[in-house]
């Protein structure tokens, strides 16, 4: 009798999945409304918000360094020379990768932009390593960039299209990573399932989980962005909708299958997406049990999916500084 009441002791307590400090929805949103009743189980961000698809520009192929246009390393080969450089037609100019242009943007020739960016290149890093974090932040914050032409100080035409200016935009907020940033769990760095009993590996909490979504998106029509692999590889994403329902309920527990909506990872493009006829949003499927106080407050929840998001974050806009300036005006 005694084994079987510590048994449901135990039981009991498996139920209660309070969050920690660092899984704490808090962080992120201070106003938060936890009343399961009066929030709504689906949400879109506004009208105007318009998160982009974008290329993660993977360390492998040189990052922003890439030359895309005729899929070329830049890591493999010698920075041009000024003379070179003045020398390219346009044509030539516009199969640059995009941190080549934003030097021939700024008039310069020494390339320290470009040199700068080849840190970040590795051709033995894995398939997965980019800049998906800064492409996520930066589409917060900007809309689609168009295809622009801007002639330089030596007459040089340059061509920057959407995925250049998209690449620029990402790398800047690369650079900037750990400014302005709000984070809601912790990474996990293993791929084993072993490992899944380790906090960073278990988290984020299901209950925060829902209630980002539910008050962020779902009243706040506002995104926030996650890193959707649950562990050592990173894939992060802007959350632009989700649809929530019941499907189950048990005493002062409601279990939830929720869809989130995001733009996916897509090769490097010409022109604007969003607005188009291609299919650039993708989705995920996660199920978890809510916790719920006397008064239907959310105070937790658990993950019954095998798979979660790993953590989730936000980062405030960035002003465009130093040699990224001019970034601005490539967007209106």
């Amino acid at each position: 009798m005694k084994i079987l009441f510590l048994c449901l002791i135990l039981i009991s307590l498996g139920h209660t999945k309070t969050w920690n400090g660092s899984n704490s929805p808090y962080k992120l949103i201070k106003d938060l409304n936890t009343d399961f009743n009066l929030l709504p189980l689906k949400g879109a961000v506004a009208a105007d918000t318009k998160l982009w698809p974008s290329y993660y520009w993977p360390y492998k192929r040189g990052g922003v360094g890439y030359r895309w246009g005729i899929d070329q390393n830049t890591y493999a080969l010698d920075l041009l020379q000024k003379d070179d450089l003045l020398g390219l037609s346009r044509q030539e100019i516009s199969q640059l990768s995009p941190i080549e242009k934003l030097d021939l943007i700024n008039d310069n020739y020494k390339l320290s932009l470009t040199q700068g960016a080849r840190k970040f290149s590795n051709p033995n890093a894995q398939d997965w390593n980019g800049i998906c974090h800064g492409m996520a932040a930066a589409s917060l914050h900007y809309p689609e960039p168009q295809i622009k032409t801007i002639i330089n100080q030596d007459g040089l035409t340059i061509d920057l299209f959407t995925s250049d200016i998209k690449a620029l935009l990402g790398y800047y907020y690369v650079l900037k990573q750990d400014e302005k940033v709000t984070q809601i769990g912790k990474r996990c760095f293993f791929n084993s399932r072993i490992m899944t009993r380790l906090p960073a590996c278990k988290d984020v909490n299901a209950g925060a989980f829902h209630l980002l979504l539910a008050n962020q998106i779902g009243l706040k029509k506002k995104s926030f962005l996650m890193d959707l692999e649950r562990y050592k590889e990173v894939w992060n994403h802007g959350i632009v909708k989700f649809e929530s329902e019941v499907i189950a309920q048990q005493h002062k527990r409601v279990k939830i299958r929720t869809r989130i909506y995001f733009p996916k990872t897509i090769e490097p493009h010409l022109a604007p997406i969003v607005g188009s006829s291609l299919d650039y949003i993708d989705s995920k499927i996660y199920t978890y049990w809510l916790e719920l106080d006397d008064d239907s407050h959310i105070t937790g929840g658990s993950w019954v999916s095998f798979e979660r998001p790993d953590f989730i974050w936000y980062q405030e806009k960035l002003e465009l500084s130093e040699d990224f300036k001019k970034l601005a005006e490539l967007l209106f």
